[in-house]
């Protein structure tokens, strides 16, 4: 008795199997002679899909009512977290068959029609699958766990497609989910970044899916509210985060990344047939001809260059996306771009914003005119009007005067333009605080010191106690500043604070001997604050100070 009670108890613990757990058993066990049991499970993934977008979509007077009804709450609770368990046991154990079916040789070799008639089966249980998939993350009722998982396998369903085409469809889908939609968590985007936009097709056809999601963005296409301001920039957070961590995968791909040299063409693919993929649009011929499109270098800078530009042409863009982006562009995005010139009306517009976007769009006009033969005129004029008091007060002082120092450098500039730069730093020195007037007198001397031409004007020139230098005039070709001398620096030596005092001296020396001076370094000044200078000041000890002591009858103190 005690061996059949053991053997009925064992009936009953395989009677009371799950169904979907004995279809995945067998599956998997046996794939090819257990293939019926793929659609059930694709089946069953369906209903699970519905079933849990039905039971999250229920409001919280529901649940709450179901709850004082009944005590069965908890049995709900557990229901609703097996259904998502199934989901993602029934998903990893459908790709693992998908997959292994591909690897199957007898399937691969065989051309009879039961083989054809197999194939043609499975083509239509993965886009079944798919379809649940898709399913599943576009509903918003789908918990962000679960549906970070049905992201991730839509992404790994691409490597099951047997065409001679990338499935750039699902990929597309993704991208513009987790932009229009509330799921790029940091989380997410890191997993995107290191386990998938480091295949070559992905981060092709990524630049090509994130550049017609920027269009369809400007036009209203895309699945956003009209009147949804925040939804709208939540997007363009999104996409710019995208596009900055596809713009590194690609820099690593063009440029040689530090863990690996391996050149584009050797790139890993996601894609399974990588040597047929998109044979219709191959270009070239010869050795060329035979390499799909997403591993041709000229072709993956073309899409990088049409992704930027299809979102910086973005009329919505917030202010800390477009500073972000201009400090991009110089070092990490014009150098992968096949026609970087094609920014300069994007940088143009971009210098008549004030402040930190202006000199980050005149920084990205520079490296276009030294590097790639842009013709600017007005580059100069436009650096010459944003040099104003407000900007030695700002949080992004000490990037913006590295720019400028790196925008005066060169040697090419004429001598009445920089004179008109070395008077608009001594103007600013006499309104700026100490810290401020030390980083003009700086600015003054290292221009003088390389243009000696410019000494003219620590002579003492004038006519009757008027300044030839036109302060008000925009253009510096035209303030007549060669024609003036630095009387600033004599207010100066007057000034409040002995740093500026004693900083004034220096112009002593003889300017024209550049060999026996060397520039000033700029560092010491560019960091420093008010309050920097006030703690310096507080805190220094004194020595031989001098107090006098008031009179025993005055009454007052002055």
């Amino acid at each position: 008795r005690p061996a059949v009670h053991m053997m009925g108890a064992s009936d009953k613990g395989s009677a009371i199997e799950p169904r979907w757990e004995a279809a995945k058993r067998a599956l998997l066990e046996d794939p090819l002679k257990n293939a019926n049991e793929c659609a059930y499970l694709v089946s069953h993934l369906s209903s699970l899909v519905d079933e849990i977008s039905t039971r999250t979509k229920q409001s919280p007077d529901d649940v709450g009512a179901a709850n004082k009804a009944s005590k069965s709450s908890d049995v709900e609770l557990e229901d609703e977290k097996d259904a998502r368990k199934r989901v993602v046991h029934i998903v990893h154990a459908l790709q693992k068959y998908f997959e292994h079916l591909q690897t199957e040789e007898s399937l691969r070799s065989s051309e009879s029609a039961a083989s054809r008639k197999f194939h043609e089966w499975t083509k239509e249980q993965i886009k079944s699958y798919q379809s649940c998939l898709r399913r599943c993350c576009a509903s918003r009722a789908t918990p962000a766990g679960l549906r970070a998982e049905t992201i991730f396998a839509v992404l790994d369903s691409i490597k099951l497609e047997a065409g001679k085409r990338f499935n750039a469809e699902s990929l597309d889908f993704v991208l513009r989910l987790v932009c229009c939609g509330d799921q790029l968590s940091g989380l997410l985007l890191e997993i995107l970044t290191e386990e998938y936009f480091v295949f070559a097709d992905v981060a092709y056809y990524g630049l090509k899916s994130l550049a017609r999601l920027s269009e369809d963005v400007k036009s209203g296409k895309a699945e956003i509210p009209e009147n949804d301001q925040n939804a709208r920039e939540n997007a363009v957070c999104n996409a710019f985060d995208l596009l900055c961590a596809l713009t590194k995968t690609v820099g690593g791909f063009l440029n040689g990344g530090e863990a690996s040299e391996m050149p584009l063409a050797e790139r890993p693919c996601l894609s399974r047939r990588v040597a047929e993929a998109e044979e219709a649009g191959v270009r070239g011929a010869g050795a060329n001809a035979a390499t799909p499109i997403f591993l041709q270098e000229k072709a993956m800078r073309g899409r990088c260059t049409q992704a930027w530009l299809s979102f910086l042409r973005l009329d919505c863009l917030p202010g800390n996306v477009l500073r972000k982006s201009l400090t991009m562009l110089p070092d990490r995005v014009i150098p992968l771009m096949t026609t970087p010139i094609l920014l300069s009306d994007i940088l143009t517009n971009a210098v008549g914003h004030k402040g930190l976007v202006g000199i980050l769009a005149l920084h990205g006009l520079f490296v276009l005119v030294v590097s790639h033969d842009l013709e600017y005129p007005n580059f100069y004029r436009q650096l010459y009007n944003m040099l104003t008091a407000g900007t030695l007060l700002t949080k992004y002082r000490a990037r913006f005067y590295r720019l400028v120092d790196t925008f005066l450098s060169t040697p090419l500039i004429p001598a009445y333009v920089v004179a008109a730069f070395v008077k608009r730093f001594a103007r600013l020195a006499l309104q700026a605080p100490p810290h401020g007037a030390l980083l003009c007198m700086t600015f003054i001397f290292n221009l003088i010191r390389r243009h000696p031409s410019c000494s003219i004007l620590l002579e003492g020139r004038g006519s009757g106690g008027t300044d030839p230098y036109d302060s008000l005039e925009a253009d510096p070709a035209q303030a007549r500043a060669l024609d003036s001398s630095l009387w600033e620096l004599e207010t100066l030596r007057s000034h409040y604070h002995h740093e500026v005092q004693r900083f004034v001296q220096v112009f002593k020396r003889d300017m024209t001997r550049r060999n026996k001076y060397t520039e000033i370094d700029l560092e010491k000044f560019v960091e420093r604050s008010y309050d920097e200078t006030f703690v310096r000041e507080n805190t220094k000890r004194l020595k031989l100070c001098g107090v006098r002591l008031p009179q025993k009858d005055r009454k007052t103190l002055f």
